[in-house]
């Protein structure tokens, strides 16, 4: 399964879980995965609801640990990305 297929799912809002735990799959691997933008499938799972991620708390709680400062060349893209990683800790892992 491509990062395009995992796209299409959470867009198209066809089996979720499936897209989570690909999405977990892919940030594990690549923190900045996502088809369009670095950091997408974090901001994907961040708009899903909470009571989809309770099942997955373990797993997303991980995912912290592949975030480092190594991964940037620009400052402007880390900024960006942080941006995206804080409403993730906000909305999933400081709910779950």
């Amino acid at each position: 399964m491509s990062e395009n297929d995992v796209y299409t799912m959470f867009t198209q809002h066809e089996l979720p879980y499936l897209a989570i735990e690909k999405a977990i799959e892919f940030i594990s691997q690549d923190p900045l995965a996502g088809e369009m933008y670095d950091g997408q499938f974090l901001d994907q799972i961040s708009n899903e609801p909470i009571d989809k991620l309770k099942l997955y708390k373990h797993e997303l709680q991980k995912l912290s640990i592949y975030i480092d400062d190594s991964v940037w060349d620009f400052d402007f893209e880390r900024d960006r990305f942080m941006k995206i990683f804080n409403k993730f800790i906000s909305k999933v892992l400081e709910k779950i």
